[in-house]
């Protein structure tokens, strides 16, 4: 063989062998942050549920997939899309200083972006859905417009962290692990069979709680329940529906001390639309607040999120006194024009007279405050 074409096949061959080392490379970084699902042994204590058949937890009705109709142009967190913001937010940007030695009593509300925010109630502070970087498991997907207003070391001291299910947007395996490393780890409520993925990433057996839909547990005097969502659950190939997804209601007591309740709050996460906000509505005759997901609708999953009109009807649905649009303002995750989302929410809340708060990202939050400004 001629000289230049062994020094061209080497050439190849030293190509292919970089680009298989890349490749293993990102595959082991994605599975690194898919995490561990539960294998079918642990997996048979929930035979006995309504909503786990086959080996899986099941939504009650299907969630299609159809790709011919699906809408909007551009990709999914592609740097150059068309869909992206033009500029930075305006935002409050917060530092552990900012958050008072004691959890406040009354619903205080921060959120972060997307689904994540830090909550203060009945004396507990927790996260709800805590993603700080990507919502993919590979580093260039899906990067966050901005950085959180509040950065994961910064955190205030938390009694726990409440996870809605395992999408990636929704649980960031970097900030379980942080948590695993700090001198006090916080408990974690979480969907049934995700505490496997938890404890894989460090967090030890006695700080998870698991609940199942109806199921409830305390923190401090404040009870949670998990409810039904139209969802699904999936990190890696192969382990859709090995986890549970949720919706959680937060009831605390009445702050005179008295039997009667005091705040309820509706935690939504995510979830397509279907009879289940009625019934939650009349289960718990009604909320003082529900974080309702108006991002990431389309046509080509009609069942999986909510569409504007569906996210104001859920919120009329499950009688909510005010409603905090979540799953929005962090990545480009619907293929439509940056900022659709929540104008046309707004437009339809305003014709339901249904009360909508909108506050940036990072500004503190309670019940009663007006923010109505149109900052995006």
């Amino acid at each position: 063989m001629p000289r230049f074409f062994r020094r061209m096949l080497n050439v190849l061959l030293v190509c292919f062998a970089l680009l298989l080392v890349a490749a293993l490379g990102l595959l082991c970084y994605a599975w690194r942050q898919a995490g561990s699902a539960p294998s079918d042994a642990q997996l048979a204590r929930y035979a006995h549920l309504p909503y786990f058949q086959d080996g899986r937890f099941q939504a009650w009705q299907e969630l299609p997939y159809m790709p011919e109709k699906t809408a909007g142009q551009g990709s999914f967190g592609s740097p150059a899309s068309p869909n992206r913001p033009p500029r930075p937010f305006p935002m409050v940007r917060l530092t552990q200083a900012d958050f008072a030695s004691a959890p406040a009593q009354p619903f205080t509300y921060y959120w972060l972006g997307h689904a994540s925010a830090l909550i203060e109630m009945a004396g507990q502070r927790f996260l709800v859905d805590p993603v700080f970087g990507n919502a993919s498991p590979l580093p260039f997907l899906l990067p966050r417009f901005q950085p959180s207003p509040l950065a994961r070391e910064a955190l205030p001291p938390l009694d726990f962290v409440l996870i809605t299910h395992d999408h990636y947007d929704h649980l960031e395996a970097a900030t379980i692990r942080h948590f695993a490393q700090q001198a006090t780890v916080p408990r974690f409520i979480v969907p049934l069979g995700l505490g496997v993925r938890l404890q894989g990433w460090g967090i030890p057996g006695d700080k998870i709680t698991e609940l199942g839909w109806g199921e409830s547990t305390q923190a401090g005097a404040l009870t949670l329940t998990a409810e039904p969502a139209l969802h699904y659950s999936q990190r890696f190939f192969g382990d859709r529906g090995r986890t549970l997804w949720a919706a959680y209601v937060l009831q605390s007591p009445a702050m005179d001390g008295s039997d009667r309740s005091g705040e309820r709050i509706f935690i939504a996460g995510d979830s397509g639309y279907s009879e289940h906000f009625q019934q939650i509505g009349q289960k718990y005759g009604g909320f003082d607040a529900a974080l309702i997901e108006i991002d990431a609708g389309n046509p080509g999953w009609p069942h999986t999120h909510l569409f504007a009109a569906q996210a104001v009807q859920a919120a009329q649905d499950v009688k909510a006194a005010l409603m905090l649009p979540v799953h929005w303002g962090a990545y480009d995750m619907a293929l439509h024009p940056w900022g659709e989302s929540i104008r046309t929410v707004r437009q339809h809340a305003a014709e339901a007279g249904v009360n909508l708060q909108i506050p940036k990202m990072g500004e503190r939050f309670q019940r009663g405050d007006v923010r109505q400004e149109e900052w995006w």
